[in-house]
This record gives C-alpha cells, structure tokens and sequence, in this order.
C-alpha cells in the first residue's frame, strides 16, 4: 500500500543535502518516516526533516555527516502518534543498547523459567 506525507512516498529514494543517497522510504507513520538501508539497520526521520520531496528523490535538510544527530525515536515505541517535543534524538548506540537490554531480559525470563 502506497502512503504519503508532505509529497513523501513509500519507495521514494532519499537523499542528503550534500547529494547523497542514504536508502528509501520504506514507512510512514503519523510525523516520521523509515529510511530503508541496504547492509545496514534501517533508522528513522521526522518528516519535517525534509527540504524537498517528489515521487523520484527526498532531500534531507542536513548533510550526511549530521544523519545520525537527526534520527528520531520509533515511532511505534511511542504512546500517541507521531512526533512532539518530548521525542528524543537517538543514535546506533542506543538501539544497540535497547536491543542488548531486550535480549538480556528475554535470557533472564528464561532463566527463571527453568
């Protein structure tokens, strides 16, 4: 299913300010949107995060050396939809340590479990 949000589409190629292409829209939800990256996570962006958007290229508001500092939260993590003041800037860092904290947790419920 095709979604948009302020002339973003899914599968629409994303670019920096610089010129470079950082992967694709893969979902739209409420202010955010996944960028989709080959061989690497996928992350997210607010939609305001964009200066330019049409059906063949979206181009960021920042360069590729501030991509990381503009990522935002999952939105599905939140409890309302979309974005708002209190969403926090997150970075490779702390989804690796959310992921490690899930996977130690899910070890120790195991653990008791036996």
């Amino acid at each position: 299913m095709e979604r948009t949000a302020r002339g973003l589409v899914e599968g629409t190629p994303v670019f920096t300010s610089d010129g470079k292409e950082v992967g694709h829209v893969t979902e739209i939800v409420g202010e955010a949107f996944r960028v989709g990256v080959s061989w690497h996570p996928d992350f997210w962006l607010a939609i305001e995060s964009v200066d330019a958007a049409s059906a063949e290229r979206a181009v960021l508001r920042f360069d590729h050396d501030h991509l990381k500092g503009n990522r935002v939260a999952n939105p599905h993590w939140l409890n309302t939809e979309g974005l708002n003041e209190a969403t926090t800037l997150i970075g490779t860092e702390d989804e690796l340590s959310l992921a490690e904290r899930e996977d130690r947790g899910l070890s120790l419920e195991r653990h008791h479990i036996r």
